[in-house]
């Protein structure tokens, strides 16, 4: 299913990447409305998404921003984030098409 309550053991996982949005994103970005968050491997191969998937852990979000904002103007306040403070968080950062971007804080990288 598009929408599945990931399994128990790993709730825990989600809360150092909630903790960079809530500290790091969202005083630059403000509100911010999430796409994705937990995958099944079933769902995640029909989302095209990667076999290591932080989404199938549950430790990765797909996220917009509520307010809006040219793509050009998010990634460069995203990434003057990643560069100051992603090795402290260990977060992966993953823009895409639009004003959506990934969150997660598994390894420090970017695509």
């Amino acid at each position: 299913p598009a929408f599945a309550l990931p399994p128990r053991k790993y709730w825990r996982k989600i809360l150092p990447t909630l903790v960079v949005l809530k500290k790091e994103i969202v005083p630059i970005l403000g509100e911010l409305e999430v796409l994705s968050g937990f995958r099944t491997h079933r769902y995640n191969r029909r989302a095209r998404g990667s076999k290591n998937s932080q989404h199938m852990t549950f430790s990765a979000l797909d996220v917009v921003p509520k307010n809006k904002i040219t793509r050009r103007e998010l990634h460069i306040r995203l990434l003057k984030i990643w560069k100051s403070k992603g090795r402290r968080y260990k977060l992966g950062l993953g823009l895409y098409s639009r004003t959506r971007f990934h969150v997660d804080t598994a390894r420090y990288r970017k695509w």
